[in-house]
């Protein structure tokens, strides 16, 4: 089956990439050196907080997961996959759990008695930072009774907490959590 829109879009991609480079070429052509640097260290500032690689600061949601009994380890893995997957898609910026920032990188995985986040072992309880839209990040993890927060409430094998915060801080991941010396930039060739 051919799609006869593939062209199209890839047609509308173009336009839309050369209409960015023309308005970075003006930019460039009518600002200053001083101008250019300021847009540059701009623009690294806001990569860095975006990749986890710098402290960063918002209003957001707090989680706290205390284990009440036992429960097997593919379900606490499950059930905290879910919680991160639903912050994320309910506009979180930024994640920490037990201060590990994470990254693109980063595994939450059960490894024995262990939680394994960014290759650190971390038990119960767990916090859980979300900087973003405090109602969204809420909405997001409960969705009306159904989603993972209300999920985990209901099987009362954990005790759940939570709260808005006007401010959360998180601090930089670790420097080795971000490795990138097997990556080369295709774009540049």
């Amino acid at each position: 089956k051919v799609n006869i829109l593939k062209p199209e879009q890839d047609i509308d991609t173009v336009k839309t990439e050369n209409k960015e480079l023309e308005e970075k070429v003006k930019l460039l052509e009518s600002t200053t050196n001083e101008e250019q640097i300021q847009k540059l260290e701009e623009e690294l500032s806001n990569i860095k907080m975006f990749s986890g690689a710098a402290k960063v600061e918002g209003e957001g949601l707090y989680i706290n997961i205390a284990l009440n009994r036992e429960i097997l380890s593919a379900t606490l893995q499950r059930h905290l996959l879910s919680l991160i997957n639903e912050l994320k898609a309910s506009s979180a910026q930024a994640i920490s759990v037990n201060g590990e920032r994470l990254t693109a990188m980063s595994e939450i995985r059960i490894v024995g008695e262990y939680v394994v986040i960014n290759g650190r072992q971390h038990s119960a309880p767990f916090e859980i930072f979300a900087i973003g839209e405090p109602e969204k990040l809420y909405s997001g993890v409960y969705l009306n009774g159904s989603g993972p927060l209300a999920v985990i409430d209901k099987e009362k094998a954990c005790d759940v907490t939570w709260n808005m915060k006007e401010k959360i801080v998180m601090e930089a991941c670790n420097p080795l959590d971000i490795l990138t010396d097997m990556l080369k930039n295709a774009e540049t060739k």
